[in-house]
């Protein structure tokens, strides 16, 4: 489940305390389908360090999608895998990498989640989406794709976002322990009442006391505190 991030945690004590750990990444299986970030499509069959870098953190994207997103103890966001559908990587191109490269020159990244679509928070509390739109899952309020991390609104207390692949919905955190969603909505999927679908982001009922999400295909749940 996607938690309040640490890094943004509110003075309202909402949510779960998530520490930062770094250190060096290392992948294995598939290269040739799923890239591992080795320079190369080789498959390894025993873990294999990406490159020499020692300060990954523990702030990664979960593998849903073709793209895999990481961040690093100076803020820095990178990527590696698959672009050329949506462009998920999120550097204004189509190309696909198969070896971690940097999103943009930003140092204050927080947070990242993605799968064909990617939410990602930096640390003054400002959500960015970018990838697969068709939904309006980005909630920039169209449809359009984007290749290129976009802010979502003018916000500054997002603490968590949460997708799944095919999903085309996210679900959303705030410091303040509110819940929101956008996107596709055919069951009912955004907990708002209905199956209209959003293209910005709606706040699920009124409660204040929610610290983790976590989404499938077309369902959702959430953990609240007590």
């Amino acid at each position: 489940m996607a938690v309040l991030n640490s890094l943004m945690m509110t003075a309202s004590g909402a949510g779960s305390s998530c520490p930062s750990i770094e250190g060096t990444l290392w992948t294995w299986g598939s290269g040739a389908v799923e890239y591992l970030g080795h320079g190369n499509t080789t498959n390894y069959d025993v873990p294999t360090q990406v490159g020499s870098d020692t300060d990954w953190t523990n702030n990664v994207s979960p593998n849903y999608g073709s793209s895999r997103h990481m961040i690093n103890s100076a803020g820095e966001l990178w990527a590696y895998g698959e672009n050329a559908y949506s462009s998920t990587i999120g550097d204004g191109t189509a190309n696909n990498y198969d070896a971690p490269i940097q999103i943009g020159s930003d140092t204050d990244w927080a947070f990242v989640h993605g799968a064909t679509s990617v939410a990602a928070i930096k640390t003054d509390g400002s959500l960015y989406t970018w990838g697969y739109n068709l939904r309006g899952q980005l909630g920039l309020g169209d449809t359009v794709n984007r290749d290129e991390p976009t802010q979502v609104g003018s916000d500054t207390d997002w603490a968590a976002a949460a997708t799944y692949l095919s999903a085309n919905f996210f679900l959303m955190l705030k410091t303040d322990g509110t819940m929101w969603s956008m996107g596709f909505n055919n069951y009912g999927q955004l907990g708002l009442g209905d199956t209209t679908q959003r293209d910005t982001p709606v706040q699920i009922g009124s409660g204040t006391n929610w610290i983790a999400i976590d989404i499938f295909t077309s369902s959702a749940r959430a953990l609240a505190s007590v």
